[in-house]
């Protein structure tokens, strides 16, 4: 049985809280789009653990704080530029942080083995927001996830650029949208693949 006087402070609760002319709802533009995306997902050669290495040995390393702290002490975009340049890895990418699903999920009773990479790299992205405006900005950085199934698979995923930027229908940005695929795919397959014989 559902309580009404709950039901009536939600309710009230649920108005915009801050004096204003009219309701807010009235004012408020909102426009959905469905944007469809390509999600790559490849089988490694390797363990978890090699799997995850071999990823993060071809990622640079700096954190989010680090490249912000940096943008706001540079003078020029070339002096910005050149140390963005250092931190970015083999890949061109930079790993700004991961999150560990999988001990979320063994400290809570189920085991799992299951990384979220967060990559990207300022120099890319200003390209991006150059070419397609500020909207594009949700979509950076992007992520890769490495995970074990239930069959003891290792997979290494993540989603193409080029079908969510193409729907804006900006050739420049399809563009840099292709080269970014070029670059996860590169990176994705180096992680899992099959190590050299000695």
């Amino acid at each position: 049985m559902i309580d009404q006087e709950v039901l009536d402070s939600q309710i009230k609760a649920d108005r915009f809280p801050f004096p204003s002319k009219g309701d807010i709802r009235e004012h408020t533009i909102r426009t959905t789009t469905t944007i469809t995306t390509e999600h790559v997902d490849l089988i490694s050669s390797k363990p978890f653990e090699k799997t995850v290495k071999d990823l993060t040995a071809e990622l640079g390393k700096a954190s989010t704080e680090k490249l912000m702290d940096r943008l706001s002490a540079s003078d020029s975009w070339d002096a910005y530029a050149a140390e963005c340049a250092d931190f970015a890895g083999r890949s061109n990418l930079i790993e700004v942080g991961y999150l560990n699903w999988g001990k979320v999920l063994t400290l809570s009773g189920k085991a799992m083995k299951a990384r979220c990479y967060i990559v990207g790299n300022p120099l890319t992205a200003q390209k991006l927001l150059a070419a397609g405006g500020p909207a594009v900005g949700l979509y950076l950085p992007t992520k890769l996830f490495v995970f074990e199934d239930a069959d003891g698979a290792v997979h290494v995923s993540y989603d193409k650029f080029v079908p969510i930027m193409a729907p804006l229908g900006i050739p420049d940005l399809d563009k840099v949208a292709r080269a970014i695929d070029g670059v996860l795919e590169k990176l994705a397959t180096a992680a899992i693949a099959a190590e050299s014989p000695k």
